[in-house]
């Protein structure tokens, strides 16, 4: 009865998180800026229950902690699945967050690694991305728990590196280069992007050097490496290297 109850309260706060956030983004003018802050603190709410569902479980259930039968390890199992389903509810809260921080860098994002990103005339498109990363990360995210912050950058990571590679991979947007030197103009770019990118999520989401969390944008330096080179062998070569770090990789890609 406990957990059907709980089950009962989470469907309806899960409703609650849709309903508000759809609201929100019909009209993100008419919130100011309570929703980022409240969507936090939803977040934060639903990291801490899987923790009280223990204590529910020993204050409330009858079955002994102790005890190591098999029916008392099917309960203990139903609790903690029941705080696994609030996790994943914070990790949607965060999820409904980027999806925000998205949206201030759409027009930044979805050009990366385009005309728009590289030339005279392109976008500061890494460096807005990073500066609006900042700004929500010095204010409303300060507030996150170390749990879901890394959650968050660790997600932001793989969009921002989906969006390079769509455009790098896409046959609709080719980048075509007119000289070797800007292609090596490129590629520094390229690489540098990844190099500052990575220094500043690592500086971001609170690990210490022992634990720190691996990022992926090092594929950007390796595909800068193919990028750069003009004669056929090293482009041979460099494609072969990138293939065995990366096996995922299919042929028309390369």
């Amino acid at each position: 009865m406990i957990l059907q109850k709980i089950n009962e309260f989470r469907d309806l706060y899960v409703a609650e998180i849709n309903n508000y956030a759809k609201r929100y983004f019909s009209d993100r003018q008419a919130f100011k800026e309570c929703f980022t802050k409240q969507m936090v603190a939803n977040a934060n709410n639903c990291e801490s229950i899987p923790n009280f569902m223990l204590i529910v479980r020993k204050k409330y259930d009858r079955d002994d902690l102790d005890d190591l039968s098999r029916s008392s390890q099917q309960q203990l199992d139903r609790y903690e699945g029941m705080g696994k389903k609030f996790e994943r509810t914070a990790e949607q809260c965060v999820d409904i967050i980027l999806q925000e921080i998205e949206i201030d860098t759409s027009k930044y994002i979805k050009v990366l690694f385009t005309r728009e990103w590289f030339g005279p005339q392109a976008k500061p498109c890494c460096g807005t991305i990073i500066e609006t990363t900042r700004d929500y990360w010095s204010s409303e995210l300060t507030h996150l728990k170390k749990p879901l912050l890394a959650y968050f950058f660790y997600t932001w990571h793989k969009r921002i590196l989906a969006h390079y590679l769509r455009n790098l991979f896409s046959r609709n947007t080719p980048m075509k280069f007119e000289r070797p030197e800007e292609r090596r103009k490129c590629a520094e770019q390229l690489r540098s992007e990844a190099a500052t990118l990575n220094k500043e999520f690592q500086s971001w989401d609170g690990t210490s050097a022992e634990n720190a969390t691996e990022y992926h944008f090092n594929i950007l330096s390796n595909i800068a490496d193919v990028l750069e080179q003009t004669d056929l062998d090293s482009i041979v070569l460099e494609i072969a290297t990138l293939a065995k770090k990366y096996p995922s990789l299919n042929m028309d890609q390369v």
